[in-house]
């Protein structure tokens, strides 16, 4: 901003100070950045937001690696899309619409390669200052091979139950 001679005191002490405080509230939106950005990509459980329409629009390292993806084949994916049973993804979605968050919802995933994965999913909805939301975050928990060992020890559970003398 430009202040014209001659000077005015109380203006160019305004001007200063805001200034001084769009200074002091970039260097704070660059340091939240840096910690949201090391959170998010230094995870090791898969994280990734999708918008109200349901495309994903930002994910980690960790969400490449579970679905089998190249890094710029999951942009504007539906999030559907990566649900096995759709069913399963719509009422998922319904959840998370009624309640703005779940916790710990088993389902199973689709990796690009059609590999399935047992996984849980806990996610949230992330509003504006409006009350609006603009996205909601989801955090995988893959789970496939507790799965597989529920199985294995349900199965020998009931070989042994048979090997029993009524």
């Amino acid at each position: 901003r430009y202040i014209t001679k001659p000077w005015n005191d109380y203006e160019l002490k305004l001007t200063i100070e805001n200034a001084y405080q769009l200074y002091l509230l970039t260097e704070q939106n660059n340091k939240l950045n840096l910690k949201y950005t090391k959170a998010f990509k230094e995870s090791s459980d898969p994280i990734l937001l999708f918008d109200v329409k349901g495309r994903i629009v930002d994910y980690n390292q960790s969400t490449i690696d579970i679905l089998q993806a190249k890094d710029t084949t999951l942009n504007f994916t539906s999030f559907n899309s990566i649900i096995h049973n759709k069913h399963s993804a719509a009422q998922l979605m319904e959840k998370l619409k009624d309640n703005e968050s779940i916790s710990n919802y088993e389902c199973q995933i689709l990796s690009k390669k059609n590999v399935l994965r047992d996984c849980l999913i806990s996610a949230n909805t992330i509003k504006d200052n409006h009350g609006e939301t603009i996205c909601y975050q989801v955090v995988l928990k893959d789970i496939t091979e507790r799965s597989k060992m529920n199985k294995l020890l349900l199965k020998t559970i009931i070989v042994d139950c048979q090997k029993l003398p009524l």
